[in-house]
């Protein structure tokens, strides 16, 4: 068994058996996220050597936490794509920058990871902030593999908004067939969010029984981690993504806090002057308060238990197999479990329907959809 922090990337690894539970954290991410980093340095003080799995600690963009930006070039969360792989896996180290370079040695150190202990599953936490007020709350792509792991944390769990978002983190490592949350931890410059995440990586360490917290312990971090009485835990869904356009001034209305109610036509931000309103109702999330980044805000809403428990039995028993033989689906030619849709020919089958049944929906044209299965 070995314990090392061993340089600016890594924070602190332990690592005994092959045969145990890996955990894999990521933090700041976004070089103006530093709450994570902060967290994981003090589980590093904590934590004793003598433990019942393996864990790695990351920091993200080390050259966006210098600068305190959320990046310098390009967003660290956006780049996890066959086109970016392919330029920082075959180009010269030196000629690489920025995000790019980071994303060549995260590759490596995942690559790494997976090649010593891929043989099980291996869970990968990314920490975040929000530039909003804001409880806790684990945004994750709709796995089965992802439900099980969230459903054991008392905050509310975000499906969904992957569809919204190319090349994140945890999308890629959800195509590796490994469970993979994002977990959001109160406002960027919070103290308290150094606690939330703190409480979330001790929990995670307990869940996956790596760790065993004691009960006093356990309730204290829970506790950090529950939602004021106004925030109904639970799972929700994402209904919209309110995408900025490049150059354009978004400036969001100021006071909403995370999981607030809105209303259709509700005037939420203006963008080069004009008034941004809701195009639905439901409950916003991650309301944009910087100056950078592309996503102004998210709406969506509390999605049904009953939904859930189907979706699950669905998916259990393989019924998505029958997809194939409908009119308007056919295989991908060249990505597996992926499926080509013409909507035009299926219009009875909606959104939710794919939703139900574990398909990520991208839209490559006004009729066209892709699905992806995630289980």
């Amino acid at each position: 068994m070995t314990g090392e922090r061993v340089n600016d990337r890594l924070i602190f690894s332990r690592n005994t058996l092959q045969t145990h539970p890996t955990v894999v954290f990521f933090a700041g991410i976004h070089g103006n996220e530093p709450a994570g980093v902060l967290a994981l340095e003090r589980i590093a003080n904590w934590l004793p050597d003598e433990v019942q799995g393996n864990i790695y600690a990351f920091r993200g963009n080390l050259r966006g936490l210098a600068q305190k930006r959320r990046f310098v070039r390009y967003d660290l969360n956006r780049i996890w794509g066959q086109e970016q792989f392919n330029i920082v896996r075959n180009a010269p180290i030196e000629e690489l920058e920025d995000e790019l370079l980071e994303l060549r040695e995260l590759l490596n150190e995942i690559d790494a990871i997976l090649h010593k202990h891929g043989k099980r599953p291996v869970v990968f936490m990314d920490l975040h902030t929000t530039s909003a007020k804001s409880c806790s709350f684990l945004p994750f792509n709709d796995a089965l593999m992802n439900r099980a792991i969230a459903e054991r944390f008392p905050v509310p769990l975000i499906l969904g908004i992957e569809e919204f978002l190319d090349g994140a983190l945890m999308s890629y490592i959800n195509d590796l067939n490994h469970p993979a949350l994002a977990f959001e931890g109160g406002q960027h410059d919070d103290p308290a969010a150094i606690d939330q995440h703190e409480a979330f990586a001790k929990l995670t360490l307990h869940h996956l029984k790596i760790f065993q917290l004691d009960t006093t312990e356990k309730a204290k971090c829970e506790a950090l981690l529950t939602p004021p009485p106004k925030v109904q835990t639970g799972f929700y869904e994402i209904l919209h993504r309110h995408l900025i356009p490049t150059g354009a001034e978004f400036i969001m209305e100021p006071g909403y806090e995370n999981f607030d109610f809105v209303e259709l036509d509700e005037a939420l931000a203006t963008q080069d002057g004009r008034v941004v309103s809701a195009p639905v109702s439901g409950q916003i999330f991650l309301p944009l308060y910087q100056p950078v980044g592309e996503d102004g805000f998210f709406i969506g809403r509390p999605v049904s238990a009953i939904w859930l428990r189907l979706s699950a039995r669905l998916r259990k028993w393989r019924f998505q197999r029958v997809l194939a033989a409908l009119p308007g689906i056919s295989p991908h030619p060249t990505r597996p479990r992926c499926y080509l849709v013409n909507h035009r020919v299926t219009r009875i089958l909606s959104r939710e329907i794919f939703h139900l049944l574990g398909f990520r929906i991208k839209q490559l044209e006004a009729e066209r959809w892709l699905l992806i299965q995630r289980d």
